[in-house]
This record gives structure tokens, C-alpha cells and sequence, in this order.
């Protein structure tokens, strides 16, 4: 081989390895947190509650109480405290005065499933 053949085989194996390093795998629905807030479809009818945001936060209170059917889609966030499950989108944005919470374990994603976007494919 000559040297030009090894510095582009060099080139294509530094940058796929590069590339490799920065790919973000989807969220693991059982992870301790998630970095970002996913896109969600519901499976079972849940509720939600509305809590009232004051501090100290154990002063914190629910005020009100909605229901979300199966096969709606809603922005999702995990989180390792306070509260778990909380919703930020269409009518349950959160904000720093109330925030929207699904009452379900910490380490239960049976009510939810990830929402699939479809991909264009190169072809």
C-alpha cells in the first residue's frame, strides 16, 4: 500500500472512531435520570397531579388532578429527586411555580413507551 492509501484508511478509522465516541444512545426508560426530556406515547390511562411548587419544597402540595388516555404523546422527564415522572408539554407544562407529576414508582415504565420517529433513510 502506498502512503496515501494508509493516511485516508488512517483518516476514515480517527474520524468513525469519533463519531463512534459522541453517539448518544436513546434513554434507558429504568436509568436513574435523564439528561433530556423524551418524547412519549401513554399505555395506560394515568393520572396526573398538579403540584403547587413553594419552598421549603416538603411544602409542596398537589391542587389539582387530571387524567391522561392511553395513546397520548407528551414530553417526559426523569428525575432522581423530589418528584420522578414529570410532564412538559401541550397542556402540562411545568414552570417553576407548579409542575406536573405522574404518581407512579420511581422504577416503573410499564405506563409508557418511548415515542419512534420515523427516519429518512439514504438510499
Amino acid at each position: 500500500m502506498n502512503q496515501k492509501k494508509i493516511a485516508t484508511l488512517l483518516i476514515a478509522v480517527v474520524s468513525l472512531g469519533t463519531g463512534l465516541s459522541f453517539h448518544q444512545t436513546t434513554a434507558h426508560a429504568l436509568a436513574d435520570y435523564w439528561v433530556h426530556n423524551h418524547w412519549v406515547t401513554i399505555r395506560k390511562t394515568v393520572k396526573v397531579q398538579k403540584i403547587k411548587i413553594v419552598n421549603p419544597m416538603y411544602k409542596s402540595r398537589s391542587v389539582k388532578t387530571y387524567k391522561i388516555h392511553r395513546g397520548a404523546h407528551y414530553k417526559l422527564g426523569h428525575y432522581s429527586t423530589n418528584y420522578p415522572w414529570v410532564l412538559n408539554s401541550g397542556r402540562f407544562n411545568s414552570n417553576s411555580h407548579y409542575t406536573y407529576i405522574v404518581r407512579r414508582g420511581w422504577n416503573d415504565a410499564s405506563w409508557f413507551k418511548f415515542r419512534l420517529t420515523k427516519s429518512k433513510s439514504i438510499a
